[in-house]
């Protein structure tokens, strides 16, 4: 037998092995048919209603927003120097909209959110907004119209 034919013979039973032993089941947990248990995580939160909670986040980011006061707002007159300082003050709030989010209310905003979704009652905007990154005023804004439609959709 010609040694080339014997290298590729080898090469492919090679492969062959090497595939069956990668994606076989039992050695590849992605692969196997029975799930893996899951670590099980308990968060603890105020026994109310979906609906109590919901609310109560809607009205703590209102407040939230209003602690932070207005957007900065550009003059009419519109210089270098004003442009530079008006990016410079957004800039400064967004971060801190943003990790002030983070911080305070972002797990309770995933909990009610995957408890809507499990319940088949998630608005679309509220989905949306929650996953828009970062958290800007705008972002929170929708968020607070997506629970306050989440409420009206309990509520009903």
């Amino acid at each position: 037998m010609r040694p080339d034919v014997v290298a590729i013979g080898l090469f492919v039973v090679g492969l062959i092995w090497l595939s069956t032993v990668a994606f076989w089941p039992e050695r590849n947990p992605r692969l196997s048919k029975t799930p893996v248990d899951a670590p099980k995580v308990i968060i603890n939160y105020d026994k109310t209603t979906l609906t109590e909670r919901t609310i109560a986040l809607r009205n703590d980011l209102l407040t939230f927003l209003d602690e932070l006061g207005p957007e900065p707002s550009i003059g009419s007159r519109e210089t270098q120097v004003t442009w530079i300082e008006h990016r410079k003050q957004t800039t400064i709030r967004n971060q801190k909209v943003h990790h002030g989010f983070e911080l305070r209310f972002a797990e309770r905003l995933k909990l009610i959110v995957h408890e809507l979704g499990e319940q088949n009652k998630l608005p679309m905007g509220l989905d949306l907004s929650f996953r828009e990154e970062p958290k800007t005023d705008k972002v929170l804004r929708g968020v607070i119209d997506g629970l306050t439609n989440a409420a009206r959709i309990l509520h009903d």
